[in-house]
């Protein structure tokens, strides 16, 4: 799986983690996800990936992927709202992968399901982009 679609996964359940709403279990995860950008006719995925979450990476899993996380310096979060099942959020990012966006995620111990809209700029080109990640806790670390 490439780093942008790994990194979103990743962004997402660490912005599931902040504020405690959160109980995102430590264990084995099976990351899926998609990504479409506007003007291609195909989209790529559902990429997987299987990543084990230990009690601190469950507790902010985009810390495994440093600045990759998409949410690292430079990004900023706004109207984030949480009930405790449903997230959503607006984020914008500068530097040399300028990016601006929202997100919705619904969530709970075992699962994730989340969209994100972004759009940004990478070496003056822009692209908009629709990415969905769907994660499930699959038992311990092996």
């Amino acid at each position: 799986m490439g780093a942008r679609p790994r990194a979103f996964a990743f962004a997402l359940l660490a912005l599931m983690s902040r504020n405690g709403l959160a109980d995102v279990r430590p264990g084995e995860w099976d990351i899926a996800t998609t990504v479409s950008v506007s003007g291609q006719s195909a989209s790529v995925g559902p990429l997987h990936q299987t990543q084990c979450l230990g009690a601190a990476q469950a507790g902010n899993p985009a810390s495994l992927f440093g600045p990759l996380s998409g949410l690292g310096a430079g990004c900023t979060l706004s109207d984030r709202r949480d009930d405790g099942s449903r997230l959503s959020f607006h984020f914008t990012c500068i530097g040399p992968f300028a990016a601006d966006g929202s997100g919705k995620v619904s969530y709970g111990p075992d699962r994730v399901d989340g969209e994100l809209e972004m759009r940004s700029t990478i070496v003056g080109q822009q692209f908009d982009t629709r990415s969905h990640v769907a994660a499930r806790r699959i038992g311990p670390c092996q």
